[in-house]
C-alpha cells in the first residue's frame, strides 16, 4: 500500500476488523471501515477507540446503496470481499466511482478458473452455508475488472502446491519438501493472467483506477 500518511482509506467489508484493519487505520490519514453487520461494526469502533485512533471510524452501511454517499478514497482495501458480489459488473463500476484518479484497490479473493476447481466448488455448494454470498472469480471476472482498472500486480496462491497435500498420507517430510518447491513455483509463475494463475485457488491484486 505504500506510505498511507496522506491517504484516505476505505476498508470494505471489514467485519469487526480483518488482520490489517488496525494497522491501516493507525497509518492512514483517514480510515473508514464499512460492513453490513451492526454488531461487528460496534466491535471494530471499540477497537479503534481503545487504540486512540481519532482519524478512524467504522459504519454499518451497504456499499451499493445511496446511503453510502459520494466519498472518494485513495485506497480501497478489500480483504476477501469482492467475490461476495453476484452482480460483479455493477459492483466494479461502483468501486471505480469511489476512487480518486489513480486510486488503488488491494484485494484478496478465491477463484474457480480451473475445471477441477470449478467442479469441486459446484459439488460442495449444496452444503455451503454461505453459498448465496460466494461467487469466486472466473476468467470473465478479470475482463470486467480490466474495464475499469489496470492490474498493476497480482499473485496467485495455492496453485501447484495443493498437489503436495495428498502426500501427507504417506510422508509428512516428503509432502513438505515437495510443497516448498511447488510453492516457490507458484510465487514465480502465478504473477500474470496466464495458465498457471488459472490453476490457483486464490489471488491477491493491486489494481489502479484507469
Amino acid at each position: 500500500m505504500g506510505n498511507l500518511s496522506n491517504k484516505n482509506v476505505l476498508d470494505l467489508g471489514c467485519f469487526s476488523g480483518n488482520p490489517l484493519s488496525l494497522e491501516i487505520a493507525a497509518k492512514a490519514k483517514t480510515y473508514l471501515g464499512v460492513d453490513l453487520s451492526q454488531k461487528a461494526i460496534e466491535e471494530l469502533n471499540g477497537k479503534l477507540k481503545n487504540a486512540g485512533l481519532t482519524n478512524a471510524e467504522a459504519k454499518s452501511v451497504d456499499f451499493l446503496s445511496p446511503e453510502f454517499g459520494d466519498d472518494k478514497f485513495d485506497i480501497i482495501y478489500a480483504h476477501s470481499v469482492m467475490h461476495h458480489f453476484k452482480h460483479f459488473d455493477v459492483f466494479i463500476e461502483k468501486l471505480s466511482r469511489h476512487l480518486k484518479p489513480g486510486g488503488r484497490v488491494i484485494s484478496y479473493d478465491p477463484m474457480q478458473t480451473q475445471i477441477l476447481l470449478r467442479t469441486s466448488r459446484i459439488l460442495y455448494r449444496p452444503f455451503q452455508s454461505d453459498a448465496g454470498w460466494e461467487w469466486p472469480f472466473r476468467k470473465v471476472t478479470f475482463h470486467m475488472i480490466q474495464e475499469h482498472f489496470r492490474i498493476m500486480e497480482l499473485q496467485g496462491v495455492v496453485g501447484s502446491v495443493k498437489y503436495a497435500l495428498p502426500l501427507t498420507a504417506f510422508s509428512n517430510s516428503l509432502a513438505v519438501n515437495l510443497g516448498k518447491k511447488l510453492y516457490a513455483k507458484d510465487r514465480q509463475k502465478a504473477k500474470s493472467l496466464n495458465g498457471h494463475l488459472w490453476g490457483c485457488l486464490q489471488v491477491t491484486m493491486c489494481m489502479v483506477k484507469k
